[in-house]
């Protein structure tokens, strides 16, 4: 027998078969893949694998931001004391004072971007957070243990911060973590506010509010990118140091409401810090664009309009507000008609209004501020003009509209008032006053 025609054993050829190598096109040997690891790898993500990757995430996340909010509380402790100490809402006479606060929250963008930059150089992913040694902050420690609990059930280890999650939403997160910790901290927990500075506050939406402090507007909040001067203030930012509220919105009678020729206005009562109080009226077409002009007007009345680089255009908004009492100016003293069966009479202090009269809910009438009084004196109030209707005598029900001066005043009394509404006024005629001129006595009736 030669070596060619040697017995071979079939148990050792099978086994020799299954460590032979495969080999592919190119002749070059490939080992045969695992099957277990093959079935790992085509095998679907279950709900619990997705679960446990976004706890891991989570997790992670939670600690690096807690570790770099560490690190920065120093430098922003530093700066906290410096709004507290600047006595932030305290009022002064300068309305570029609070002009700094820009300049403040500048300096904070730029420790906070070196504090993140370096967070991601020293902890660039999951593992690097997960082999930290035991931090003594309980928080810190808690979410490490639990994250080294998770990371055992999935290998999303080596998953870098900067790929994963935006700069935007990194900053939040420590933000967030350093609001907190100044909650938490007694010397800084009486200064954070969670609403408006000052009392007697008012709100106009959700985004508009005064108080004893001044006007303000709803700003950003500090986790979402405002200044730390967001937490002394509850998130407002202060617009104007007087106080501005919107009491009424009005339009021209005799026109049409919505027309060209209409001419509406806004009407705010401005509160001095000393509560001095004012009428101030702005008409609506100066909030056009930018408001400028609007700004100019307050200027002009010496509001104090605080100086910042995001006051302008958050005080034009607040200036919009649309109240939901209406205002009818009168645009004369004297009778005015109004629908078809109803007569009104405009005193320069208050319009009369016969009783029973329809009017729109929150509306109400006044003389407009710019029409002529031509001199007319009015002595004692509306309420004393009340006589028994019944003594309206018999020869004034009927006749033609009577032009009389009073005082110098051109007044039109129309005899329709008491034709149409018998019940509710009463004249009393005088005769020559002795200058040449006939006096009428109008009263309403009780």
């Amino acid at each position: 027998m030669n070596r060619d025609d040697k017995i071979v054993d079939p148990e050792a050829a099978r086994k020799r078969g299954k460590r032979a190598p495969i080999t592919t096109g190119n002749n070059a040997p490939k080992r045969a893949a695992d099957p277990a690891q093959q079935s790992r790898q085509l095998r679907p993500r279950t709900a619990e694998d997705i679960a446990n990757e976004e706890t891991a995430e989570k997790l992670a996340l939670r600690i690096w931001a807690a570790m770099v909010a560490q690190k920065l509380l120093s430098s922003m402790s530093a700066l906290m004391d410096e709004l507290i100490e600047s006595h932030l809402l305290d009022d002064d006479d300068e309305e570029a004072d609070e002009g700094w606060l820009d300049d403040h929250h500048q300096r904070e963008k730029s420790f906070l971007n070196e504090a993140i930059s370096d967070g991601l150089d020293k902890y660039p992913d999951f593992n690097a957070i997960n082999n930290l040694p035991p931090n003594c902050d309980p928080d810190i420690a808690r979410d490490a243990g639990q994250l080294k609990e998770v990371l055992t059930k999935c290998a999303i280890g080596a998953t870098e911060f900067k790929e994963k999650f935006p700069r935007a939403h990194l900053e939040r997160m420590v933000k967030r973590d350093l609001e907190m910790r100044f909650k938490k901290d007694q010397k800084y927990t009486t200064h954070v506010r969670e609403d408006v500075p000052g009392s007697d506050v008012k709100k106009y939406g959700s985004r508009s509010c005064t108080s004893s402090k001044g006007t303000f507007v709803k700003g950003i909040d500090y986790a979402s990118g405002g200044g730390l001067a967001a937490l002394l203030t509850g998130g407002w930012m202060r617009v104007a140091k007087d106080r501005i509220d919107p009491v009424a919105w009005s339009h021209q009678f005799g026109f049409q409401r919505k027309t060209e020729s209409q001419n509406w206005r806004h009407h705010f009562v401005i509160t001095e810090r000393n509560g001095h109080q004012s009428n101030f009226q702005l008409p609506r077409e100066k909030l056009a664009g930018t408001g400028a002009s609007a700004l100019r007007l307050l200027m002009k009345a010496g509001v104090h309009v605080v100086g910042r680089d995001d006051v302008k255009d958050a005080l034009v908004q607040f200036l919009r507000f649309k109240p939901k009492r209406e205002i009818i100016r009168m645009p004369r003293v004297g009778w005015a008609e109004v629908g078809s069966h109803w007569m009104i009479f405009v005193r320069p202090d208050e319009v009369i209004m016969p009783p029973g009269m329809p009017q729109a809910h929150n509306a109400t009438y006044v003389l407009d501020a710019t029409a002529t009084r031509h001199g007319l004196q009015v002595e004692g109030a509306a309420a004393e003009w009340a006589v028994d209707c019944h003594a309206a005598p018999r020869q004034f029900q009927r006749g033609p509209v009577v032009r009389d001066v009073l005082r110098g005043a051109v007044a039109e009394f129309c005899e329709r008032a008491w034709w149409w509404q018998p019940s509710a006024w009463a004249f009393d005629h005088r005769q020559d006053d002795g200058v040449g001129c006939r006096t009428i006595d109008l009263r309403l009736a009780a």
